[in-house]
């Protein structure tokens, strides 16, 4: 017997990082029957968002991205082969401003709660020519001692002055949302897969997508 897919497919990650992207790309190419995917029914959601974003696909424009108060939703059954069985597959669309203001706020969107809680499965969408790489006490210190001013060894305060959330690195950010939305769900684990987008723009690393995400993202 084959594998049971998921049902529910929760897409995480920050803000632009192609979320939408990818579910107006799987929109198509269930309509256009790339690969033997067809659609089999159209069930409730939010069609006419999607509609209007493949459009603008279509037409080379850029995609708008997912408003806070305007979540699309792909909601359809399909076959993924032509011989597979029929699945309906509910891929909402939240804003990755969601997980954002969840860390700043200390405080998990309802809607992201209801969503991760729920589903069977993540994909967490990390954009590659977007990470803000963390920067180690070592890295730190090593910088100081060339400038020669090394390290005093007085206390570092609890919160610099001009630090904010925006320059934490993405990783960190990530882990910390990860751990709070598995937290919310108990026992049960959850199947996530990391999607690194704009992968393009680090074809001159000539690292494979694992290898980059394991020097890159360590810590996740």
């Amino acid at each position: 017997m084959s594998e049971q897919l998921p049902d529910t497919v929760a897409l995480l990650g920050l803000q632009g990082a192609g979320k939408t992207s990818y579910v107006v790309a799987f929109f198509l190419a269930c309509e256009n029957a790339a690969d033997g995917m067809c659609i089999t029914q159209y069930c409730d959601g939010n069609r006419e968002y999607l509609n209007n974003l493949a459009k603008r696909l279509a037409d080379c424009e850029s995609l708008l991205r997912t408003a806070q108060l305007e979540p699309g939703e792909l909601r359809l059954k399909v076959r993924l082969t032509t011989e597979a069985a029929e699945q309906q597959l509910v891929i909402p669309d939240l804003s990755g401003e969601l997980l954002r203001d969840g860390m700043a706020s200390r405080r998990l969107d309802e809607q992201l709660d209801q969503l991760t809680t729920g589903a069977d499965a993540g994909m967490l969408f990390v954009r590659t020519d977007r990470v803000i790489a963390a920067e180690t006490l070592a890295d730190f210190n090593a910088v100081m001692e060339r400038a020669g001013q090394p390290a005093a060894g007085t206390p570092a305060p609890e919160r610099p002055e001009d630090w904010e959330l925006g320059l934490a690195p993405t990783q960190v950010r990530l882990v910390d949302a990860l751990q709070e939305l598995l937290r919310r769900r108990g026992p049960r684990p959850l199947r996530l897969a990391i999607m690194l987008s704009a992968w393009d723009t680090q074809s001159s690393t000539g690292l494979t997508p694992a290898a980059w995400a394991q020097k890159e993202l360590a810590l996740l």
